[in-house]
């Protein structure tokens, strides 16, 4: 089971060790400045771009986007981790049946410096941690636990409390109770924080609000 921990910090410049850590987990990752400049990546980060049916890619030494929505996205998703904050990202394959979720968050680096940020990528998970998972590591009730896990796996909050059998405004209520537990914001950091299972960030007691692209 993957562990899950609220918030992230910002991250420190890494060394060859961490990078090959990463490609060991399977995770794409990249130090990127302005303009979207790949500074640095791991062998996993090439290999995940290399196709030709992925909505991202890396060309020129620059990461970039297949679509002009996606791209649009891109830019702001980076934008924000390069001012210090993190956001979360999927960029479907325009080949279909696929995607790739990038993680952003802006960098820990000495005064002076030009802003860099950290992108991690990766091929979304089809297990997602169930309910008694999630009661399990947030205190969370049954039914709190339940509707968490229909959230977590990109289920509106309408039709997750369809899904649980429960009114709208139950629903609210479990919600609120969810995000203080957690730590979250709103349902787009509940994704995060899933994500952040298979991620080297480490934790905070004060997350930053993730911002979700689309």
């Amino acid at each position: 089971m993957n562990m899950i921990t609220p918030g992230f910090s910002p991250m420190l410049l890494p060394d060859g060790m961490a990078c090959s850590a990463m490609d060991v987990l399977g995770l794409g990752f990249a130090v990127l400045g302005r303009g979207r400049k790949v500074l640095m990546s791991n062998q996993t980060w090439a290999a995940m771009l290399s196709g030709a049916g992925r909505g991202l890619t890396c060309k020129a030494g620059a990461l970039g986007a297949r679509r002009s929505g996606d791209m649009q996205a891109l830019n702001e998703s980076l934008e924000n981790a390069l001012a210090g904050e993190r956001s979360l990202l999927r960029i479907e394959d325009v080949a279909g049946g696929g995607a790739l979720e990038m993680l952003a968050a802006g960098m820990d680096l000495h005064n002076g410096a030009q802003p860099r940020a950290a992108v991690i990528i990766r091929q979304p998970e089809t297990v997602w941690p169930d309910a008694d998972s999630l009661a399990s590591l947030y205190s969370l009730t049954p039914a709190e636990a339940g509707l968490a896990e229909s959230l977590v796996r990109g289920v509106g909050l309408a039709a997750a409390c369809r899904e649980r059998g429960i009114s709208q405004n139950t629903g609210k209520g479990y919600l609120k109770r969810i995000f203080e537990k957690t730590g979250a914001r709103r349902q787009s950091e509940l994704v995060a924080l899933v994500m952040q299972g298979v991620s080297p960030f480490v934790a905070r007691q004060d997350p930053v609000p993730a911002r979700q692209s689309a």
